[in-house]
């Protein structure tokens, strides 16, 4: 099964990897790198809250 993506439970991610909104509170952006992997939250009726991560050491400065 190449090709797809870690999943990992809620608040069960690595250090190293954060969110969009993670990256944005620390001052950085994605900066053009793949998605490495991906957060899932289960809920009761519904499909799973997903969030996508990248890699913290790979982001850039966000632009002013």
């Amino acid at each position: 099964m190449s090709g797809t993506l870690p999943v990992y439970r809620w608040r069960l991610a690595p250090e190293g990897l954060a969110t969009f909104r993670q990256l944005r509170e620390i001052g950085l952006r994605p900066g053009g790198q793949p998605v490495v992997a991906q957060l899932e939250r289960p809920r009761r009726r519904r499909g799973p809250l997903v969030a996508y991560l990248y890699r913290v050491d790979r982001a850039k400065p966000v632009r002013p």
